[in-house]
């Protein structure tokens, strides 16, 4: 197949950066990054599959069990890409949890789900295998096992009222830099369901909704 053929010249571990940087030359109003990912996704050996039927799923559901989450292996047996795979299948398991927990436990974390150590998700993943990659790792902890330790395993759904006492904590604050909110000191005894990473995300998206004088963030 030539476009395989293809890929595996272009893409081979022999290819460098300067590589990239001589082809770049011939465009000038264009970036390495830019070229590189063009090229990629024309010639990649393993390009998108497209959309995921069905079949596909429960194909690749008796695959990932058949070689035991090894993504590699996994990749090849689908022909598509490795991280696109991993991230299709998505759901963890009660191993890689338990697993999750170790891992961020040996790193320094104690159960204060308040003043969580700066986490290093390269080095989860690696411990974790690379069969998570650290973004997945790092959401999974956010966002779905966290809240469940601080809500004693319920699901809890952001509310009308958690955006009033968000927004009322930092606006009583004080800052003329957005820079300057301390992120830890904003739970307290009686409003201690989120995470640090989710209170950031949410006043993230409500920057951008939130108008009125009373509730948007003093600027310097």
């Amino acid at each position: 197949d030539q476009r395989v053929h293809g890929g595996e010249l272009l893409f081979g571990a022999n290819r460098q950066l300067g590589f990239w940087a001589h082809i770049t030359r011939a465009l000038p109003e264009r970036r390495v990054a830019s070229v590189f990912g063009y090229v990629r996704r024309i010639y990649q050996p393993l390009k998108s599959g497209g959309k995921w039927s069905i079949e596909d799923d429960a194909t690749l559901a008796q695959v990932v069990e058949m070689y035991r989450r090894d993504w590699d292996k996994v990749s090849e047996a689908l022909e598509r890409p490795k991280k696109e795979c991993l991230n299709r299948a998505g759901k963890w398991t009660a191993e890689e949890e338990s697993r999750l927990t170790e891992i961020i436990k040996s790193l320094g974390w104690v159960g204060s789900s308040s003043l969580p150590p700066r986490i290093p998700w390269t080095e989860v993943a690696r411990l974790m295998d690379q069969k998570r990659t650290a973004t997945q790792c790092r959401n999974k902890w956010y966002d779905y096992m966290v809240p469940a330790m601080l809500n004693d395993g319920k699901s809890r759904r952001w509310s009308v009222a958690d955006t009033f006492i968000l927004v009322h904590k930092i606006a009583s604050l004080d800052l003329d830099r957005e820079e300057d909110i301390e992120w830890y000191s904003l739970p307290d005894e009686k409003w201690d369901y989120w995470t640090i990473h989710k209170l950031q995300q949410r006043w993230g998206q409500l920057k951008t909704t939130v108008t009125s004088e009373g509730a948007t963030h003093r600027r310097g």
